[in-house]
């Protein structure tokens, strides 16, 4: 919708201008890493003012994981499988995977099962 009382030239130069001064959301941005490390941190401490326990299920039966691309995050899951398959031993432990991490991480002990998504990395 063309704002009111504009010429498309004028409309199209409202925009373009609207558009560079946005923050880009790119790795490494310096404004996104302020915001993150000054502002993050209190956020989140005042949002955990508002919530509320929830009690830890008896029984857990199925777990799942998702690890989709980066095989060195792959092999940190692998300590997260081992502590849950510790906390949770009779429980079922799927791990969803992408093409690239399939291989590797069906040598993981402790997955009861490991599914390949149909992604491309």
């Amino acid at each position: 919708m063309r704002g009111k009382g504009l010429t498309p030239i004028q409309f199209h130069r409202s925009q373009a201008a609207s558009q560079e001064r946005k923050v880009p959301l790119e790795r490494g941005n310096p404004v996104l890493r302020f915001f993150d490390e000054n502002l993050g941190p209190l956020l989140i401490k005042g949002l955990s003012l508002f919530r509320r326990s929830h009690p830890r299920p008896e029984l857990i039966q199925n777990i799942g994981l998702i690890k989709t691309a980066a095989i060195g995050d792959t092999i940190l899951v692998s300590a997260i499988i081992d502590d849950l398959r510790l906390a949770f031993p009779n429980s079922r432990i799927t791990l969803f995977t992408g093409a690239s991490n399939a291989g590797f991480a069906k040598l993981l002990r402790h997955t009861t099962e490991v599914v390949q998504l149909p992604l491309k990395n």
